[in-house]
């Protein structure tokens, strides 16, 4: 049932339900308002919609496929964000103008970024001195050094940290 202040309320046959969800998911996939729009103009409310699917009067819209844009699409999407950035805007307002939101323009720059690259380790030998034994070094991508280490040791350690 519904109606507009005032008037009383519309009732609905099972074919006129079926019908107006089909239409209110179809005006809304082509982004022509919001579900509440769409179902004023067409008679009805978003609540009664919603009512609708939820008891299994109407069937459920399609689903939205998760992932509609092709990474060309995305490519294109976050440069044109990028764009707007540079140009003093906020990031809310140029993911709207991009059609996005910040979370998709967040999630898609992380993606498109490349890996950090590690330096390999380096194994050094270090020849013996009077007071020690001599060894392995072992220098980490991070600077850490550790040194005399025997190649049974060197070879645990590298299989620790991987």
């Amino acid at each position: 049932m519904s109606g507009t202040p005032g008037t009383p309320p519309r009732r609905f046959t099972p074919d006129q339900k079926v019908s107006l969800v089909t239409e209110i998911a179809r005006q809304h996939r082509a982004g022509l308002g919001t579900l509440r729009e769409i179902a004023m103009r067409l008679g009805t409310t978003d609540t009664c919609y919603a009512n609708w699917i939820r008891e299994g009067i109407a069937p459920l819209p399609p689903a939205r496929r998760r992932h509609p844009y092709t990474p060309e699409e995305r490519a294109e999407r976050v440069g044109k964000v990028d764009r707007l950035l540079a140009d003093g805007r906020s990031l809310i307002g140029a993911c709207r103008e991009a059609g996005i939101s910040d979370e998709s323009y967040k999630r898609w720059r992380r993606m498109a970024a490349p890996l950090p690259t590690m330096r390999p380790a380096e194994i050094t030998v270090q020849p013996a001195v009077a007071t020690s034994q001599g060894g392995l070094t072992l220098v980490a991508p991070g600077g850490y050094r550790v040194e005399g280490l025997d190649v049974p040791l060197v070879a645990a350690l590298l299989r620790t940290l991987a």
